[in-house]
């Protein structure tokens, strides 16, 4: 058995399943429930999530850390 991936292209590649991207950058959990959810349908086999730092706030903490490695 063959070790692939988690990024759903590359699984979907592997395999031939047919793939619906429904994720975008930046999206929330509000995002997640009001949109991409409704991508999930009884014909539906799998699912992969993945969850990022939207909702806790990253993006500015991030953008503090990268600015503080800039200025001297």
């Amino acid at each position: 058995m063959a070790v692939i991936g988690v990024c759903p292209r590359l699984i979907a590649r592997a395999t031939g399943w047919k793939l619906t991207q429904a994720a975008c950058s930046g999206a929330e959990l509000a995002d997640v429930a009001s949109s991409q959810l409704a991508q999930v349908t009884a014909s539906t086999d799998y699912v992969t999530v993945q969850v990022g730092g939207n909702d806790a706030g990253f993006v500015p903490v991030l953008s503090v850390c990268a600015q503080a490695g800039v200025r001297r």
